[in-house]
């Protein structure tokens, strides 16, 4: 036994320091340096060809730019170890899948976060969109306004951490989301409790202490609701696994205003009547009817088509006594109609002025003629 071994440690010696050549080179140094150039050749060849199936495969849609870039990030989470699966880590496994499911593979490990990445105390964060609003000697609260700031005081066991649409329907509110009405968050992070990291799966971070970190969700109306770091939930004073209260500071919780139509946060208006958003609204104010344009009513005078008092040609809220012809549609001073016959043009028209008469049956004239012959006696 002791000889064998006396063997075996000469040849890994030899093997470490490298047999010199003629020129006084390490023989063993240069062949690994070999070996390795030529396999990083056959990756780089793997790549290359890769990258023509996987256009190929998308008939020309994708560029070489946009391969390149996701070849970027798969090698990226190889050097970071973050794929563990020794088959996981060829490409040529993922030709064999397809483009689809090689992208969806590297989007779901980016979410993951690696065990260092985790075990950061981010309560020393200073975050200009997440204000600290209450601190004490065990607990650090933040209340979180934007999905970027949850991400990194969160964790990706919560819904509105891990996807940002969540946090959009959580945060904003509104009838179709869940859960139907918005919700301000605060993220307590703890000072005294473990951040340890157990396991990390795909859909699931493992902590040593689940209570290190509390997200509190307050929504405008009904109960604030407290979630742990696995994202259970608690109502009322949160409490450990053993019952003892986390010691919470004590925070004074802001409520989001909510619109009783839409359920949306702030949404600047809408109408009770069709239940639509301030600017999709289409009812008339007069008349309370869902199409203002077809409905009739007066925005001038503020009445209903019937019960209109409006003059159309000046504007008037009173056409009886704006004195505009509704005949030839034009103001007082403007207007030239006969007031006998209703012509637009009383120049024109025949009618006598003096007797009120229309064209015919005016008698004005033969009384004058009567009149001077009577004269012309008399003289």
């Amino acid at each position: 036994m002791r000889n064998y071994e006396k063997i075996k440690s000469k040849k890994e010696n030899k093997l470490k320091k490298g047999k010199k050549g003629k020129k006084g080179k390490k023989v063993g140094n240069t062949k690994i340096k070999k070996i390795i150039a030529a396999l990083r050749k056959v990756i780089e060849a793997d790549f290359k060809t890769a990258k023509q199936k996987f256009i190929a495969e998308k008939l020309g849609a994708l560029t070489e730019d946009v391969v390149e870039h996701w070849f970027k990030e798969f090698k990226e989470l190889k050097s970071r170890n973050k794929i563990k699966k020794p088959e996981e880590r060829n490409i040529d496994y993922w030709v064999k899948k397809g483009w689809n499911p090689f992208i969806e593979f590297i989007e779901e490990l980016q979410k993951i976060p690696t065990k260092t990445e985790l075990k950061k105390q981010p309560w020393k964060m200073s975050l200009s969109g997440a204000p600290k609003v209450a601190e004490n000697e065990k607990w650090v609260v933040y209340r979180v306004s934007d999905h970027e700031d949850a991400e990194k005081l969160g964790t990706k066991n919560w819904c509105v951490v891990r996807q940002e649409s969540y946090w959009d329907d959580f945060y904003a509110g509104g009838r179709e989301s869940y859960p139907e009405q918005p919700c301000n968050f605060y993220f307590a992070l703890s000072k005294t409790r473990s951040y340890e990291v157990l396991e990390v799966t795909s859909n699931k971070i493992v902590y040593r202490d689940p209570y290190h970190r509390i997200a509190i969700q307050v929504p405008s109306r009904g109960d604030i609701t407290f979630w742990d770091a696995h994202d259970n939930d608690q109502e009322g004073s949160p409490e450990d696994d053993e019952g003892n209260s986390l010691g919470l500071p004590s925070i004074e919780f802001s409520t989001p205003n909510m619109c009783d139509t839409c359920h949306k946060r702030d949404c600047g208006g809408c109408c009770s009547h069709c239940e639509n958003e301030y600017d999709d609204c289409t009812c008339c104010s007069i008349c309370e009817g869902t199409d203002r344009e077809n409905c009739g009513c007066c925005s001038n005078c503020e009445n209903t088509q019937d019960e209109c008092t409006c003059c159309p040609i000046c504007g008037d809220s009173d056409r009886d006594s704006c004195g505009c012809c509704q005949n030839c549609e034009e103001t007082q001073n403007r207007c030239n109609c006969c007031p006998i016959c209703e012509s637009t043009n009383q120049n024109t028209c025949g009618c006598c002025q003096d007797c009120e008469k229309r064209e015919g049956r005016c008698e004005c004239e033969e009384e004058e003629e009567v009149e001077e012959k009577e004269k012309e006696k008399e003289e």
